[in-house]
């Protein structure tokens, strides 16, 4: 098992998570998945309800 340290990056357009493995940064993490708090796994570009709400009001 790897230590998985991440760093993250907001804009306008949303925001980028970078994984990589014991606080080294050239040690990027490539092989993950990323799940909501249900445990449904998100693909890149997934947006959360809040986003859709944001673009419906």
């Amino acid at each position: 098992m790897i230590d998985v340290w991440f760093s993250t990056a907001v804009c306008q357009e949303g925001i980028t998570v970078w994984l990589y493995e014991d606080g080294d940064a050239a040690k990027v993490v490539l092989e993950y998945t990323v799940t909501d708090a249900d445990g449904k796994r998100l693909e890149c570009g997934t947006r959360g309800p809040e986003a859709v709400e944001l673009r419906r009001g």
